[in-house]
């Protein structure tokens, strides 16, 4: 039960959160944001999301059983700064 995340910081302050899931309609790209923002400590508009995309995710099991927010949220916390 896994996905592919990766997460990629530019030197104009923006990061770029990839997901390998997509949304069903659930809001992710709004939550997923938001966490990215949390735990890089950056603004959420400095948050930017892509999902699903096959050709830059190279993969995704898919969104369901509300599983696709605690999975990522798992990886972008690992991603947050360490003092």
């Amino acid at each position: 039960m896994f996905d592919r995340f990766e997460i990629r910081a530019y030197p104009a302050g923006k990061i770029l959160a990839r997901f390998g899931a997509y949304h069903q309609g659930q809001g992710h790209e709004t939550t997923y944001a938001q966490i990215i923002a949390h735990a890089l400590e950056v603004s959420v508009e400095d948050a930017l999301v892509e999902e699903g995309d096959t050709d830059t995710a190279l993969y995704g099991l898919g969104t369901y059983a509300s599983r696709s927010t605690p999975m990522a949220e798992a990886a972008a916390m690992c991603a947050r700064r360490h003092p």
